[in-house]
């Protein structure tokens, strides 16, 4: 009971957005940073063995061995993210894609897109929610649902393109096309906007989104 109370409802709609890839022609495109919360890999595992497609593009960043510190320094929760993977057995479903680069920067992705029968990109659970138990009962963190047509098929594009393990400087260039900041004709005609990073004009994205505040 007092798990459900911090939970707010965040995991339980979480879980049920996973829910919808309900059998065969379903599929589920995932970009995670940290996810191993087990009950959540576990129903990503079980819409799996309902016949649904399931990817994810996992951070995996390599940890670098220190000759002065003789340790390890790790670069992101791959560790805890295999024990996850593999308590739920996805570690060797060949669902799961490594997002290796760039070295220097985390993939601090939290994104699921839900793409129907017919091909079509008809949801995406988005927000700031990692898939942990601090994110989601100990943090005030926020999930969304979108379902926005042009959006999830951006997103969807996005992810297609994470799964390539690009370098920082393709992706940029290929993010400030899939998703422009708005021309002077078309800034005050706009309704719904989605702006993914990295970037190569970042300074101007941040000063369109100061703007707005």
């Amino acid at each position: 009971e007092q798990w459900q109370w911090l939970s707010r409802g965040l995991e339980e709609a979480m879980i049920g957005f996973i829910e919808q890839a309900s059998g065969p022609g379903w599929g589920l495109y995932c970009a995670f940073y940290e996810a191993f919360y087990p009950p959540v890999l576990r129903a990503l595992a079980q819409a799996r063995q309902r016949g649904a497609t399931l990817q994810i593009v996992m951070d995996w960043k390599r940890a670098a061995w220190s000759e002065d510190k003789k340790a390890w320094t790790q670069r992101g929760p791959q560790h805890l993210n295999y024990w996850a993977l593999a308590e739920s057995g996805l570690l060797d479903s060949g669902c799961v894609t490594h997002r290796t680069r760039p070295l220097s920067a985390i993939s601090h992705n939290k994104f699921m897109v839900l793409v129907s029968p017919a091909g079509r990109a008809e949801a995406v659970w988005t927000g700031s929610t990692n898939i942990t138990p601090g994110a989601i009962f100990g943090h005030t963190n926020v999930g969304h649902v979108v379902r926005d047509p042009e959006i999830c098929c951006q997103y969807l594009a996005y992810w297609k393109k994470l799964q390539e393990d690009p370098e920082k400087q393709e992706f940029a260039a290929f993010n400030e096309k899939l998703s422009p900041l708005p021309s002077e004709s078309t800034a005050s005609s706009w309704k719904s906007l989605a702006l993914f990073s990295p970037r190569l004009r970042w300074a101007d994205t941040l000063a369109f989104i100061a703007q707005l505040i």
